[in-house]
């Protein structure tokens, strides 16, 4: 049970770190190699098709991560985080039901003045922040 909340707990550190929680920190803007290879028309094209209901499905630390298996043990236990992204390029994140806005365009998510970069395939939608990332998958 005490691994469980503290488990909890450093989820909770990570989460909303990642997700800015209002601070006036700036945020590294970390890219992958695969995101530098796609051309501006192709960013476009998947900023327009990526609104939809996303679910939590890993989360990378620098010191600890969850994996999917991990996450579904907490949503079991009533504790889910999910990001709703809609069409007129603002989201909604749901840590484990405090909502905190956002807007996004083809290269960054924003809470205030802080970027977070992310990344997009096939439904799979990754936000980072220096060592640490949150990895969504679009709900079906």
């Amino acid at each position: 049970m005490k691994r469980r909340i503290i488990s909890f707990l450093l989820i909770m550190i990570i989460v909303f770190s990642l997700s800015g929680c209002n601070t006036t920190k700036k945020i590294q803007s970390v890219t992958n190699k695969k995101s530098n290879t796609i051309n501006k028309q192709e960013k476009k094209k998947i900023e327009k098709n990526i609104s939809g209901t996303y679910t939590l499905i890993e989360m990378k630390g620098e010191s600890q991560s969850y994996t999917k298996e991990d996450l579904k043990t907490l949503k079991d236990n009533g504790l889910e985080v999910k990001m709703e992204l809609k069409e007129d390029k603002t989201a909604v994140l749901d840590l484990f039901g405090t909502k905190q806005d956002l807007k996004y365009d083809s290269n960054y998510f924003y809470s205030g003045e802080e970027k977070i970069t992310y990344s997009y395939d096939n439904g799979i939608l990754k936000l980072v922040n220096n060592n640490q990332s949150l990895t969504f998958e679009l709900k079906k």
